[in-house]
């Protein structure tokens, strides 16, 4: 990810995935390797809807983990195994941290801060975001955007950042500093909430749409509408031929 910049042009590699076309594979694996963009962009997408804190919190953890890796490219300088400096340094893997960083954070939160999740909820969620983020990185190998030790050493920086990050966010809570900034007038007036840790929306705005669902309009269309079907015509036959 990032922006490839030559001789009077450049590259935009925020999507670009080279593969194969014959190898079934590689396509599949093409498409793995774009999950780090997908989750970016629902990020932003749950951001708008929900107004939530914390994810805000997580795309800022995560923008945070993308300047990391910038600089820690830039310091190691080690070239890619196949496609060089035409996609910029390869060590280490952005992709692999991106994904590491996601799926421990997300993982924390929800053992440490997410109340409201089953035991099951909590660890099948866990597992399935850990096997997508270790498919991603068998992706970047099998691609050959990146060798074994760049993944690797990316998907361990991305598992150390997210711990710092998160401990770092549990004590801007504990020192009240998220609740002064969401008292402020521009988190007041863009509605920035944080109720992810205790309340699961989709139930909650679920029940409270059927609380308030007008149903007797609804029930006395149907019913009229079952009264109109089921109307029986009775003909006296003694006044026909």
């Amino acid at each position: 990810m990032g922006l490839v910049a030559g001789s009077g042009n450049a590259t935009l590699t925020f999507t670009y995935v080279s593969y194969d076309s014959s190898d079934p594979l590689a396509a599949f694996f093409a498409w793995i390797s774009l999950v780090p963009q997908t989750i970016g962009v629902l990020d932003v997408a749950f951001i708008l809807s929900r107004r939530e804190a914390e994810t805000i919190l997580v795309l800022c953890g995560q923008t945070a983990c993308e300047i990391a890796n910038i600089l820690l490219k830039l310091v190691l300088a080690q070239e890619r195994p196949q496609h060089g400096s035409q996609f910029g340094y390869g060590m280490p893997s952005a992709h692999a941290q991106f994904m590491s960083f996601y799926a421990t954070y997300i993982t924390l939160w929800m053992f440490f801060r997410a109340h409201q999740f089953t035991p099951f909820k909590r660890w099948s969620r866990a597992i399935g975001l850990y096997i997508l983020s270790i498919l991603v990185c068998i992706s970047r190998v099998y691609l050959s955007y990146h060798s074994t030790e760049q993944v690797l050493v990316g998907y361990l920086v991305g598992v150390i950042l997210a711990c710092i990050y998160f401990f770092a966010v549990v004590l801007i809570r504990e020192f009240g500093l998220l609740d002064y900034l969401l008292d402020s007038p521009i988190c007041r007036a863009l509605y920035i909430k944080d109720t992810a840790h205790y309340k699961n929306f989709v139930a909650d705005e679920h029940a409270a749409w059927l609380a308030s669902r007008p149903r007797n309009v609804y029930a006395s269309k149907y019913a009229s509408f079952e009264k109109k079907q089921r109307t029986i015509v009775v003909v006296d036959s003694s006044k026909t031929d």
